[in-house]
């Protein structure tokens, strides 16, 4: 077996070889992919769901880390190379974007090295919606749109809500009602049918929440590892990630991820990068932490003493009056003022 066969045989087979040439094909003027470890993580965890032995998947990812690529589009095209047959529901957030990953998925789908590859899967196209000659779909959906009449073996979740939407209770409940009562009843078979979301955290009651709660396997990748972990990344391969490990130092680095802490706020970093949404008060210091004393108390008694000036404030039109404020943290962690 000559180095092209077994390149193609290897295509055919992983989907992480698959990804490299579907990157390729759509950022031709790009550096190739390498794939990173968490990318064959991702990869990993997509084949087992094509195998059906893992049918209910969450995985949580920071943005721009070609989630999309790799299952909206990537995976769709290689299922349907092996299955011509499958029918393959894609929701996404807008109808715009469900137009950007159908085009994408249908050039690699007409590309040479893709027929080449897969002779027996052909495509017919439509506007939001791939069908092969063998009565295979892709069907793009956004959220709230109707799908009456069309049932799927897999539907793929890709982010369905939009982050300048997630204070919106409103909406967060929408888009749960809308995946139990809508997205989830049209699994051609409910006990084959498999689903795999792939979204970004934004907070702590959305979608992903939701779908943890009812007992969905998670793959979760923060930006930087919080804990020491062992993630599959193949067959009888592993990652060991440690606390501090960044998940693509190439692409983000440690200094980076501290700017975007810095610029986007501890919650929404905590959120979007770290996959840990955190309620609302809980970033807020509480008025009921604090007590007053008679006496002061012994600086011995504190682990830290932090002080916090208000420079801005007047006492007088004649004269600058700066407030400062001292409070200090015990080995409890409670603050006293």
């Amino acid at each position: 077996m000559n180095a092209v066969t077994q390149l193609a045989a290897a295509r055919r087979t992983h989907m992480r070889f698959f990804l490299m040439k579907c990157f390729e094909t759509l950022h031709p003027n790009e550096p190739p992919l390498i794939p990173s470890w968490y990318l064959e993580a991702i990869c990993h965890a997509l084949e087992a769901v094509a195998v059906g032995r893992q049918k209910r998947r969450v995985i949580t990812v920071p943005p721009r880390h070609l989630k999309s690529i790799t299952t909206s589009v990537a995976f769709v095209a290689w299922l349907l190379g092996h299955s011509p047959t499958l029918k393959i529901m894609v929701a996404s957030y807008s109808e715009d974007l469900a137009r950007l990953h159908t085009g994408q998925c249908r050039t690699i789908m007409e590309s040479d090295w893709y027929q080449e590859l897969f002779p027996g899967t052909r495509i017919s196209s439509r506007a939001l919606e791939l069908s092969t000659t063998a009565g295979g779909v892709r069907k793009a959906v956004s959220v709230g749109g109707s799908i009456t009449g069309f049932g799927a073996d897999l539907i793929i979740i890709d982010d369905c809500m939009k982050a300048d939407e997630v204070r919106s209770q409103a909406r967060r409940d929408e888009i749960k009602n809308w995946f139990e009562n809508t997205l989830l009843t049209r699994l051609n078979d409910k006990e084959t049918g498999c689903i795999c979301s792939i979204q970004q955290r934004l907070h702590e009651d959305d979608l992903p929440a939701y779908l943890l709660a009812k007992g969905y396997e998670h793959l979760n990748l923060p930006s930087i590892a919080e804990r020491p972990e062992r993630i599959q990344i193949g067959p009888n391969r592993w990652h060991d990630r440690m606390p501090g490990d960044i998940l693509n130092p190439g692409r983000e680095s440690a200094e980076l991820l501290e700017q975007l802490r810095r610029e986007l706020g501890p919650s929404v970093f905590s959120a979007q990068y770290q996959q840990e949404p955190v309620s609302p008060e809980g970033n807020l210091l509480r008025l009921e932490w604090f007590g007053t004393y008679d006496e002061p108390p012994l600086r011995e008694e504190f682990l830290k003493v932090i002080q916090s000036w208000d420079t801005g404030m007047t006492a007088a039109p004649t004269s600058d009056y700066s407030m400062c404020t001292t409070w200090g943290l015990t080995d409890e962690g409670a603050p006293r003022s």
